[in-house]
């Protein structure tokens, strides 16, 4: 009776063991913005660059370290002069799909024969396996 009981404790504990580590892991997007938007006089346009690479993190000892695509919304915003009455402008969207480090840019554009006007900024949104994340560059200022 002792030697079953010891049996199936150690059966036990191998299943718990074997379960646990075949969890696979979750993908984490690291992501920087490596070239602010730049302002100025008679601007028609602005540009932001940022870098991000794929990360498996946790995971048990036989699930998959494999990454999953990320999706980047990148999103310019407008903002009068006095601060207020932010404004979505444009959005795009950027997919990272590699843990080697990967740069963008994304760049807003004036209308043919027009400036750029006030404050624009970027908003970068994305969820991965750690939720959902938001990083804004600084903002570049138009006259």
């Amino acid at each position: 009776m002792k030697k079953l009981s010891c049996s199936l404790s150690i059966l036990a504990c191998v299943m718990f063991i074997m379960l646990a580590g075949c969890e696979n892991a979750e993908t984490v997007l690291d992501l920087s913005i490596t070239s602010q938007p730049v302002g100025g006089e008679s601007v028609d346009r602005v540009s932001c660059s940022f870098e991000g690479s794929l990360e498996a993190v946790g995971g048990g000892m036989f699930g998959s370290e494999d990454t999953d695509p990320v999706s980047v919304s990148a999103e310019w915003w407008w903002e009068d002069a006095n601060n207020q009455n932010d404004e979505l402008m444009n959005t795009e969207t950027f997919t990272f799909s590699s843990e080697t480090p990967t740069t963008f840019t994304t760049t807003y554009t004036a209308g043919t024969g027009y400036i750029l006007l006030n404050y624009y900024w970027v908003k970068l949104q994305w969820t991965d396996g750690e939720g959902t994340h938001t990083l804004e560059s600084g903002k570049a200022f138009c006259q």
